[in-house]
């Protein structure tokens, strides 16, 4: 009887995920994922999960060796913040939202701490992805990686060290090459280098943000542009808006006042 039931959460769960998806955009990636975890009792109310591990009633799971492993979706989400060498705020502010999902607020206090202290020490990635492989089904697994795609993609770019973590956290997860090469075009068609709209790169100073910034909207401001050339103005107009719009994304991913 009780698997019965699981597999009817299970399916619940993905049903969800899809309406979600299809209703929030994004959005209900979180949405999905926060209904599996719920459902899959993540936040230590489940039981030891087929044979694997048991439940250490905070979250954190054994691995059958009596080595205690802290909540394995958490070793991923650190594993792709750090991934491109520096954490931004949007990625943590987007880690928090999704554990906000999942958690009561103290718990969500808890787990940030957790995180924190992660991202500071050496990550058991092949023994967390491990024990999701076996813990959760194909599609939770495909939805834990659209989760980490979209923590990846937080602030503003899918950089090279990023896509190589998020290929081996597919393949230790046993998710086949295709669904991972869908997922990676789907993200990548989305994609808006707001660095490029600027003319610079990922690593540039919060200090060449500005001057950038400062020196195309002083270009391309539509009152500078002659009024009576309709053409240039609107063409002006829409660099104006792009300027203004990948500086504001770049400022609330880094932080900058």
């Amino acid at each position: 009887m009780a698997s019965k039931y699981n597999g009817i959460g299970c399916l619940a769960s993905v049903l969800v995920t899809l309406v979600a998806s299809y209703l929030l955009g994004p959005f209900g990636i979180i949405v999905g994922l926060a209904v599996l975890f719920l459902a899959d009792g993540v936040g230590g109310k489940a039981s030891a999960r087929r044979g694997f591990g048991q439940a250490n009633g905070y979250g954190g799971y054994t691995t059958g060796y009596g080595a205690a492993i802290g909540n394995p979706i958490l070793v991923l989400l650190a594993a792709v913040m750090r991934a491109d060498g520096r954490v931004m705020r949007s990625e943590v502010e987007y880690t928090r939202n999704l554990l906000t999902q999942l958690y009561s607020s103290a718990r969500t206090q808890q787990a940030m701490i957790e995180l924190r202290d992660l991202l500071k020490t050496a990550l058991p990635l092949r023994q967390a992805c491990a024990m999701i492989a076996l813990q959760y089904s194909h599609a939770d697994r495909q939805r834990i990686m659209r989760a980490l795609f979209e923590l990846a993609q937080a602030d503003g770019n899918l950089v090279p060290s990023e896509l190589q973590l998020l290929a081996q956290i597919a393949q230790m997860l046993n998710v086949a090459q295709q669904e991972y090469s869908r997922m990676h075009t789907d993200y990548e068609s989305h994609q808006v280098d707001y660095y490029g709209v600027l003319g610079l790169t990922s690593k540039a100073t919060n200090e060449e943000i500005r001057q950038a910034y400062k020196k195309l909207a002083l270009r391309w401001h539509p009152d500078r542009v002659d009024q009576t050339d309709a053409k240039a103005h609107r063409e002006a107009t829409q660099r104006f808006q792009k300027i203004n719009e990948a500086y504001e994304k770049i400022r609330k991913q880094r932080g900058m006042k």
